[in-house]
């Protein structure tokens, strides 16, 4: 098995889950059966990084005086399974389509019409408590549980979750009486996710402090620190994240709302399981993480954006579109709110994990400097916009090749019977997908969410505005502060 995990380790085993991916179109029945192909490659993806963490054991822990290796490994199993068993739960619900005839049975709606259950809803208020008190966990983890995570992950985040939940409460009540609170609920809740989380993460999007620090009792009880610093780009961009997802998160219905809760869960397991295994790696073989490797990790995050697009009530034919989100917050419908409280429901995967993206690179980033004298040249990782201009090349080549691969196949069946029925629809999903994938995150690289965190916090520990300026002295992944969760 150790000549096996190596292929992994360099990112060319990334190669099969993409490979299966994108020639699965060549099949009517592999299409049509998209939504089970796609949950099975993130399950042999979820048991594989178990196993090469089961491999590492004996390196990472069998040392007793390398504690911080340890904790990382720790950490990385923790991941692991967490991502292992939301991939699982996720899958659960499901939604049918026409030709998957008796081999399927659909849950997503509790009967012919789009009611929820009593239970269904019960689990939307318990999620909406749950996902900001989860992230909370994941903050204070990395010690940058300050600043604007601190104010939005425990009230504003928490309280658009809890109006959305409301929303569909009211309006699973059938009371027409409480048609205009309905609508103001819903209206709050954008506002709240898109006006002011966005318009205060701007003005201020840092999660540091300045606190005491408890040292060995040797040297002196305690020391002034900067808090939050070893995670000090990726903290403020994971609450610019969180903020697209309480707004998205507005228009999924109510067993749409927990799959995409799981969506928000899975993909910051998914962010940990990265980092833990490229800091094994760079402590235990190399030096720094590959291009391969960021291609692999940009592979997974799109497995995972088209999984959740299956689990939050959708499939690549025009009958499962939503129509019934295009009112939300409405009295009737409106030709330029309506569309796009569609898109925002059907693509919701696709815009939260391209906005989510630039996290391969930015979590657990270090604003730390290391000394000259003891970095050497092969320990000096790229500057953050080399690592962002990667994943996002790489994010860009897999949606591309995905729809090229689509078209291709559709135009080579052009003649079969099922054309307009498996591989027209599924050509229209893939172009748009990967036209609105690719514009999300350029408009969140370059526009708002990484240009505004590199900057500000360069600007707040006195570093050029342009990181490239600087690559003399690159910034780390530091490891040494872990917090237990």
């Amino acid at each position: 098995m150790r000549a096996w995990l190596p292929s992994f380790d360099d990112g060319f085993g990334w190669l099969a889950l993409f490979a299966a991916q994108s020639t699965m179109f060549a099949s009517n029945s592999l299409v049509v059966f998209e939504d089970r192909i796609d949950l099975a490659l993130l399950q042999t993806y979820g048991c594989v990084s178990i196993i090469r963490a089961i491999a590492r054991y004996r390196v990472c822990c069998a040392r007793s005086d390398n504690p911080p290796l340890a904790a990382v490994w720790r950490r990385w199993m923790m991941a692991a399974g967490a991502f292992l068993l939301l991939t699982r739960v996720s899958g659960s619900t499901t939604i049918c389509r026409e030709e998957q005839g008796s081999s399927c049975v659909p849950n997503f709606y509790t009967g012919l019409g789009a009611s929820a259950s009593d239970a269904t809803l019960i689990q939307l208020v318990a999620a909406a408590i749950i996902v900001p008190w989860l992230l909370r966990r994941v903050f204070i983890g990395t010690q940058s549980f300050h600043g604007v995570a601190r104010l939005w992950t425990d009230w504003g985040l928490r309280i658009a979750l809890l109006l959305s939940a409301s929303y569909w409460i009211i309006e699973e009540s059938d009371d027409g009486m409480l048609g205009m609170l309905k609508r103001a609920l819903a209206q709050f809740a954008f506002g709240l996710s898109l006006l002011v989380g966005l318009i205060g993460w701007r003005s201020n999007p840092l999660c540091l402090a300045v606190g005491q620090v408890e040292t060995s009792p040797a040297t002196s009880p305690s020391i002034r620190a900067i808090l939050g610093i070893d995670n000090a780009y990726g903290a403020p961009y994971l609450v610019w994240v969180t903020m697209i997802y309480a707004a998205l998160a507005q228009t999924q219905q109510p067993s749409g709302g927990l799959s995409f809760a799981m969506a928000m869960c899975h993909l910051v397991a998914a962010i940990e399981l990265f980092d833990a295994q490229a800091e094994v790696q760079r402590r235990t073989q190399q030096s720094r993480r590959t291009t391969s490797s960021i291609f692999g990790q940009a592979v997974v995050l799109g497995l995972m954006a088209q999984h959740y697009y299956f689990a939050t009530g959708h499939q690549a034919t025009l009958a499962s579109i939503q129509w019934r989100v295009g009112f939300i917050g409405l009295r009737e419908m409106s030709w330029v709110v309506s569309p796009l409280l569609m898109v925002a429901n059907t693509f919701a995967s696709h815009i939260l994990f391209s906005a989510a993206i630039p996290l391969v690179v930015l979590w657990r980033l270090s604003g730390r400097r290391p000394a000259p004298a003891t970095t050497s040249q092969q320990q000096q990782p790229a500057s953050i916009w080399t690592g962002v201009r990667r994943i996002v090349f790489a994010w860009s080549l897999v949606w591309t090749v995905l729809a090229a691969s689509i078209c291709i196949w559709c135009m080579y069946f052009r003649r079969h019977l099922m054309v307009w029925k498996v591989w027209a629809p599924r050509f229209m999903l893939g172009t748009v997908s990967a036209l609105l994938s690719q514009l999300i995150l350029l408009l969140a690289t370059l526009l708002f969410g990484v240009a505004r965190t590199v900057g500000a916090v360069n600007s707040a520990l006195g570093r050029p505005l342009d990181d490239e300026e600087d690559d003399s002295k690159p910034l780390l992944r530091d490891h040494s502060s872990l917090a237990r969760i």
